[in-house]
């Protein structure tokens, strides 16, 4: 797996001539960089009172961290996986802007299925059904309802 990132950095940069193309992209593509203050910001806007950053951003990320983690934990996978999921955690993490935290989770595979062995093991699958539809009936009733109802 390094051999395959150190690869494609190479390949960056001799067709690009520089040796920070990617983290160029970042920047200019998605408006994102990396900010190794981002955590402690996080955990500040945590407190802020802004309910749309705190409901939409933080809650999410710390949430989600904490699920991998957990996940992880309980699987107890090979080290390069682990090493792997550590990453694109981190580099949500670390990411200076939220918008692109679902685009780094679906890296984050393997994590479904340390989900799907808990599930499995623990006969938790229609509490997970359930529970999945009464969050996208909640995100309904928050985003598209207002928009339908309420133009």
């Amino acid at each position: 797996m390094a051999l395959g990132g150190l690869a494609y950095f190479s390949y960056l940069w001799t067709h690009t001539g520089t040796l920070d193309a990617f983290f160029e992209t970042q920047t200019r593509g998605w408006y994102t960089q990396v900010s190794l203050s981002r955590p402690l910001q996080l955990w500040s806007d945590l407190w802020s009172g802004d309910f749309q950053t705190v409901a939409f951003g933080v809650i999410p990320v710390f949430a989600g961290t904490a699920v991998v983690i957990y996940l992880l934990a309980r699987w107890r996978p090979p080290a390069v996986i682990s090493i792997y999921v550590g990453a694109i955690t981190g580099s949500v993490l670390f990411s200076s802007s939220l918008t692109s935290v679902p685009r780094f989770l679906l890296a984050a595979f393997p994590v479904l299925v340390a989900a799907a062995i808990y599930v499995k093991k623990e006969n938790t699958y229609a509490i997970l059904v359930a529970s999945s539809a009464m969050l996208m009936a909640a995100l309904f009733v928050l985003i598209a309802a207002p928009i339908w109802f309420y133009p």
